[in-house]
């Protein structure tokens, strides 16, 4: 049994319940402040970014893949160096539709479920603008079932020159 089924049996002080409730949203602000510090911290595409493809859809990055190099041709080939390799642009992402609401960790976000076919991301580019868009993280930082603290933070937007992967 949890504390959060503990709190709401019957007979549990009232007082005792919004304190803890209260306590809870505390707790929460203070972890998606680290959080979201640590993810705009990163320069890099990441899952809950989004992204404006060419034929005007707005999607959001559901999976980053570091593993991939093109080749002049446009080939794609396993890169030997996938952990190190720092240059986003020849990377691909996959994307989903924007209402999903990823789980935000320290530094990334994290998201299942159905996922559009991969696009490159050669010459991406990141903007100014901010979308302010849905994100959960663990309540207290401690995770279970039902324990999803759901809120929004404004996340990054990249322009990409190719069409959307649903076209």
């Amino acid at each position: 049994m949890s504390y959060m089924d503990v709190i709401n049996l019957p007979g549990f002080p009232e007082e005792a319940r919004e304190r803890i409730k209260i306590k809870d949203k505390e707790v929460n602000e203070m972890l998606l402040e680290v959080y979201k510090e640590a993810y705009y911290a990163n320069p890099f595409p990441c899952v809950g970014d989004w992204v404006y493809m060419m034929d005007d859809v707005k999607l959001r990055i559901a999976h980053v893949w570091r593993e991939y190099y093109l080749r002049e041709g446009g080939d794609e080939e396993v890169s030997a160096d996938w952990f190190t390799n720092m240059d986003y642009h020849t990377w691909s992402i996959q994307t989903a539709i924007p209402m999903v609401a990823p789980h935000l960790g320290k530094g990334y976000m994290s998201f299942s479920g159905s996922l559009n076919r991969s696009v490159p991301c050669r010459g991406m580019f990141l903007t100014d603008d901010l979308i302010d868009a849905p994100v959960w993280i663990w309540n207290r930082g401690i995770a279970g079932a039902g324990r999803g603290y759901y809120t929004k933070i404004p996340c990054r937007v990249w322009i990409s020159p190719e069409v959307s992967p649903s076209a």
